[in-house]
């Protein structure tokens, strides 16, 4: 969804999204794209996505499962005006889609990020008031909160999460019921 669209996906299966390019890129199974402008690349401002659900799906086997982007004009952070978007009770496995854990030969960056690092997140919100909640995240290849871990492709660090709201950081998240590998996990 993206320029103002809004609307669900909902009980859906989608597999198999994991970039395999040169570099400066990552694929996401559902992407909610607002605001930006031409810093983002995008031209001039685009309308944000607000009160998009995303519930219930199986993701498998991608770079990000579910990635809520809706920037400010300048596209370093979320949009000031509340989007509400909500990814709540998916099952989100194997995030990174690459066998055993291993990354492939592709270097999987992202040039949202100065030095680009490789990216991975099972949920990444750039908000406003977004909801992730009582999410089921697995996959070989995340770090714990607030580390990174070097992968085989790209290089270290690599930048892996289950949620990640503090890279280009979300505007007053609710964050709450989430479990990484079976386990309750809260982003801090």
């Amino acid at each position: 969804m993206s320029f103002g669209a809004t609307g669900s996906v909902s009980y859906s299966t989608i597999t198999g999204n994991n970039y395999t390019g040169p570099n400066f890129a990552s694929s996401t199974d559902i992407l909610a794209y607002g605001g930006g402008g031409s810093a983002c690349g995008v031209g001039s401002d685009s309308p944000l996505v607000q009160q998009a659900r995303f519930v219930g799906n199986q993701l498998t086997g991608n770079d990000i499962g579910i990635g809520l982007y809706n920037y400010d004009p300048t596209c370093t952070k979320a949009a000031a005006t509340p989007t509400r978007d909500t990814a709540c009770f998916n099952l989100i496995e194997n995030s990174h889609g690459y066998p055993g854990g291993v990354a492939s030969a592709d270097a999987n960056t992202t040039g949202f990020y100065q030095p680009p690092i490789g990216y991975q997140a099972g949920v990444a919100d750039v908000g406003n008031h977004d909801v992730i909640c009582d999410n089921a995240i697995s996959g070989a290849g995340y770090a714990p909160l607030g580390a990174t871990r070097s992968l085989p492709n790209p290089p270290p660090p690599a930048f892996v999460r289950p949620i990640d709201i503090v890279s280009a950081p979300t505007t007053d998240p609710l964050v709450f019921g989430n479990t990484f590998d079976g386990f309750y996990y809260r982003p801090h």
